[in-house]
């Protein structure tokens, strides 16, 4: 009996531990891919690890699981708090490439700090878990103010969100180019040089652009489409889009001094416009970017709506929605 149940158990297991939020993470639901939020440290946290790892030595690995090698520049309290990923029948697959494009597709709605800080990695050996390693990422904030651009949730997304990961989750990891555009907007908040973040942002938006001819006229051209939901929106993202363009052409041309004058503006709302792109292009669900080009072609301004059967627009998140619906950013100048 206890050779059957050790072979259904996976070899490697792989907990990851986030930070950089005020949400409370532990209201989503990620049951359908056999995985549990709870509050790192917490009673949830050690009641699993209590279940995974050996008895005779639980607390010896325990201690050394929770270990802090740098707290320094962690501040947690009532609203901010560690989040751990672990399983809900560790009988069934707890995949690392699952909770992993949880993490990305969390922060193509809410581009913020929330960050992948630790993975605690645990291997088998005679039916129960030991502590094989951990990999510690650090945690650097990114605002003028340490919690500036921690991941903030209002109570009314909070419902937004469990439902768009329920139903998307599998569609869109199945999606190549969807999961390419997550890779490189995720590893581009990460990225310590804004320039570079920046043109890892542009990179996004060009994906959506199949071929090279008139590139520039057809990104602009695609992304308005994608993101705005009526004609003045699309001209508003048409104009900005060839704006941000400006400024990633002086950079990747050779010119001497680019101007950054607006750079502060044109980078948060690259970001801004990044999140809802990807998430336009997960609730079409477009098969290809060849398929996706050739409907968007036949489309005018305004027809979001009809690029894919059965789709149903989005207002949430509110602010980003705002912000994408009314802001004109400023015209690129030396």
């Amino acid at each position: 009996m206890l050779i059957t149940f050790i072979k259904m158990l996976q070899k490697e297991l792989s907990i990851p531990v986030f930070y950089g939020t005020y949400a409370d993470l532990t209201k989503f639901d990620l049951s359908f891919i056999n995985a549990k939020i709870v509050l790192y440290k917490g009673k949830k946290f050690r009641e699993c690890l209590k279940l995974l790892l050996a008895p005779d030595i639980f607390s010896y690995l325990y201690n050394g699981i929770t270990f802090d090698y740098d707290k320094n520049n962690l501040y947690e309290n009532k609203k901010i708090r560690r989040y751990a990923v672990i399983p809900i029948n560790i009988e069934n697959p707890f995949l690392e490439k699952n909770w992993y494009h949880f993490y990305h597709l969390i922060l193509s709605i809410y581009p913020s700090d929330f960050s992948l800080l630790e993975i605690i990695h645990l291997h088998l050996y005679d039916g129960k878990y030991q502590n094989d390693s951990k990999s510690y990422y650090g945690f650097k904030a990114t605002g003028e103010e340490y919690f500036d651009n921690f991941m903030i949730i209002t109570k009314q997304e909070y419902k937004f969100v469990r439902n768009y990961l329920e139903k998307y989750f599998q569609s869109s990891y199945d999606l190549n180019y969807v999961n390419y555009i997550l890779t490189v907007f995720s590893n581009s908040l990460l990225e310590k040089n804004p320039i570079y973040q920046y043109l890892s942002l542009i990179i996004c938006l060009e994906v959506v652009v199949d071929g090279q001819e008139q590139l520039s006229y057809r990104l602009r051209r695609n992304v308005a489409l994608l993101c705005g939901n009526s004609i003045h929106t699309c001209k508003l993202i048409y104009d900005n889009v060839n704006q941000l363009y400006k400024l990633r052409n002086a950079i990747v041309h050779g010119h001497i001094n680019p101007s950054y004058k607006n750079f502060k503006e044109y980078h948060t709302y690259l970001k801004t416009l990044v999140a809802r792109l990807i998430r336009e292009l997960i609730v079409h669900n477009i098969p290809t970017i060849t398929e996706l080009n050739e409907r968007l072609t036949t489309l005018g301004y305004g027809q979001n709506n009809i690029i894919s059967k059965d789709y149903s627009p989005s207002r949430y998140p509110i602010i980003d929605t705002i912000h994408l619906s009314y802001k004109a950013i400023q015209k690129y100048s030396k």
